[in-house]
């Protein structure tokens, strides 16, 4: 259930978060064992989450393939996909994605009154009822909580929609974007994309 009513700036637990009407987001979530103990806990407690450095130490070691890493595997790949769409154009509508082995980074449009936390909930508890059930088994799927950053510029999407295409070509899996399956970049639509948020038809430098 889509909770309604945007929050604005808050804490969940100690990570802070921004909730605000129509925005742009850039949401990670990871797998339960996708990053060590030390890390984690770091995590949970917030510590410089909003640190340009610390976000970078957090994608160094996701990109590390750390954990079982079963969102390398298709079919449950397939299961977090349909997870990520199944209220694309009602809560909120996708712009780009990628679902790496062990994380998966995902930018959309928050629409007016629903919440940002409600939304990635509902994408971590679909997805885990039909995980566990795919697996036969009822462990901790996701690690709790997600890190979000709100895009605030054309030169900001331009970085961050280049940045989860590259991911996997950046953690070393493939030499180029289109080589990794789970990935908008098969589909992304730079002048749709440009249309839908108002952006000039030149915004997008592919690389």
């Amino acid at each position: 259930m889509i909770q309604r009513g945007n929050l604005g700036f808050y804490k969940h637990g100690n990570l802070p978060h921004l909730d605000t009407a129509d925005a742009i987001q850039f949401v990670t979530f990871v797998l339960a064992d996708a990053a060590p103990r030390f890390q984690m806990k770091r995590n949970s407690l917030g510590i410089g989450m909003r640190s340009r450095e610390e976000s970078i130490l957090n994608d160094r070691i996701l990109d590390q393939g750390k954990g079982t890493c079963i969102l390398g595997s298709p079919s449950i790949a397939n299961i977090v996909l349909r997870s990520i769409l199944l209220n694309d154009g009602y809560s909120h509508e996708t712009l780009a994605w990628v679902i790496m082995p062990n994380h998966v980074h995902l930018l959309l449009t928050q629409k007016k009154d629903n919440r940002l936390g409600s939304i990635v909930k509902l994408i971590k508890a679909g997805s885990t009822h039909n995980i566990r059930r795919l697996r036969q088994t009822s462990e901790a799927i996701w690690q709790r909580g997600y890190f979000d950053r709100m895009i605030r510029s054309p030169e900001h999407l331009l970085k961050t929609v280049t940045y989860i295409h590259r991911n996997p070509v950046k953690a070393g899996l493939v030499c180029c974007p289109r080589d990794w399956q789970f990935s908008s970049c098969h589909t992304f639509d730079p002048i749709a994309t440009a249309a839908r948020l108002k952006l000039p038809e030149d915004w997008y430098d592919a690389e």
